[in-house]
């Protein structure tokens, strides 16, 4: 008797369900090996600034861990962070800063890249800030009942 294949199984295994984190996880034996952190920041204009930092194996330079990719806006003299990306439980995720008197944080995964490694998350976050972050800022300051710059 021959056996078929259900079209319907043939999509669980390519198609892997978002709550499965594990999937995502960097891997434990990477975090074991030596590695450093890199730390740098770009200039958007003289009030807004993306900073980000990551851990790579020493030897083989791969990312290991987006540390924090985050967009800050310049007020009164004072860096404030409107939102950053890390990777700190294995996979991507984005923490919101809700105004400028409130310093709770949003943390969600709505509309980011899920799948992939380290590396291509921390470009990923970095591309998405420097062609979005007028968004976040406009938000920002509206929430925060302050001038749009």
């Amino acid at each position: 008797m021959k056996k078929t294949k259900n079209k319907l199984s043939n999509k669980k295994k390519r198609f892997t369900p978002v709550n499965q984190k594990k999937k995502y996880l960097i891997k434990e034996d990477n975090l074991g090996k030596a590695s450093s952190t890199v730390k740098k920041d770009f200039y958007l204009s003289d009030t807004d600034r993306i900073t980000y930092c990551y851990e790579h194996l020493s030897k083989s330079g791969q990312v290991v861990k987006v540390v924090n990719v985050s967009y800050e806006v310049n007020i009164q003299e004072e860096w404030i962070t409107v939102v950053r990306f890390d990777s700190d439980h294995g996979y991507l995720h984005r923490h919101t800063r809700i105004s400028l008197n409130n310093r709770a944080t949003i943390v969600d995964q709505n509309g980011l890249v899920i799948r992939g490694t380290a590396k291509h998350w921390l470009s990923w976050s970095i591309r998405h800030l420097t062609k979005g972050y007028d968004i976040y800022k406009k938000k920002f300051l509206k929430i925060s009942k302050l001038p749009n710059e």
